[in-house]
């Protein structure tokens, strides 16, 4: 009794001011959790479409608005590139676009001491000349003719950008704007999200280092090479989709009528997805928040509604105020 005096049951989720009514809200986006919670404060009809509208409006089907993705293909020998922290140690992460090879290029400032315990440098691993190195070697090992990267200080740098030059490498950024962007305006920040495949290849070298007993993500350069190796000879579930058949990253790499094969299906495909009934959307909008990697909310929306101002490429220019969004179309839905 003590404790129901302290608690005060609105029975109404609205109040009138200036004759405006403030759409109720709903802590639940569980129907059957909503319908109980809407019954026990006695709402109206009314109020219960009110708040039964606001919730289908906040909330993102991914899976239908999956049918929308398109998949990504390049010329040949187009890797995508990015420093990869897994606990203390740091590698320059490669996956190849078409063939899905992967390469993990350890820092050249770790090493081992008496062939036991390894030394890693809490500094040093992001500077260009450390960076530059790395990339040489992934250049040992693999063509590289076109490279996708984000932001980081030593990709976007004059002496790589010679480099690149110099070696007949074209190079490409990427962006995306975060949730935090359109709150604070504070400038430009890359995300995975924009190339799923490398975001793809660093959660599962971080799930097969769980499945065999890493300790707390340490993957050091001795079990990075087994994690490498096992990936790059294991079947792909995106070759598989093409062909019906097992074939691996490493078969795929040193095929090249296989990659144009793959190449000309998943284009095929992207068309199909691009011409098909609701791709084109020209109406308000709602987008999806893709930023927040390490939020649990993972298919919440950003604030607003933004309008569809054009294309540029496979993208949506999305506009809201001053706030200018390019996303694909499988993260944005009518509002």
């Amino acid at each position: 009794t003590a404790i129901k005096s302290k608690v005060r049951v609105e029975k109404r989720p609205y109040k009138e001011s200036d004759n405006k009514q403030v759409i109720p809200i709903i802590p639940w986006k569980s129907k059957r959790k909503a319908n109980d919670y809407m019954e026990k404060r006695g709402w109206s009809d009314l109020d219960k479409e009110l708040a039964r509208n606001r919730l289908e409006n906040d909330y993102f089907n991914i899976k239908k608005n999956l049918q929308y993705q398109v998949h990504l293909v390049a010329p040949r020998h187009t890797l995508i590139i990015d420093l990869f922290f897994p606990g203390r140690f740091v590698y320059l992460l490669a996956v190849n676009v078409n063939t899905r090879k992967a390469f993990a290029i350890p820092s050249p400032i770790i090493s081992k001491i008496n062939n036991q315990r390894w030394n890693i440098p809490q500094e040093g691993h992001k500077t260009v000349g450390n960076v530059m190195k790395m990339f040489n070697q992934l250049l040992a090992k693999t063509p590289i003719k076109m490279i996708y990267c984000d932001y980081e200080p030593a990709f976007i740098s004059r002496e790589f950008k010679r480099m690149c030059d110099s070696k007949g490498i074209t190079l490409n950024t990427y962006q995306i704007n975060t949730v935090e962007e359109l709150t604070t305006n504070n400038g430009k920040k890359a995300v995975h999200g924009a190339l799923s495949v490398l975001d793809r290849l660093c959660r599962t070298l971080r799930n097969m280092a769980y499945n065999i007993g890493v300790l707390n993500q340490e993957i050091d350069p001795d079990i990075m090479n087994y994690l490498i190796n096992e990936y790059n000879n294991s079947p792909h579930t995106s070759f598989y989709k093409i062909f019906k058949k097992e074939i691996t990253p490493n078969q795929m790499d040193l095929n090249k009528e296989l990659e144009d094969w793959f190449c000309y299906h998943v284009s095929k495909r992207n068309f199909i997805i691009k011409n098909s009934k609701g791709y084109n959307i020209k109406c308000p909008v709602r987008i999806m928040n893709n930023a927040a990697m390490f939020d649990k909310l993972k298919h919440k929306l950003l604030p607003g509604i933004f309008t569809i101002e054009g294309k540029e490429g496979g993208l949506f220019i999305c506009k809201q105020g001053n706030t200018v969004l390019k996303v694909p179309r499988w993260m944005i839905r009518p509002a």
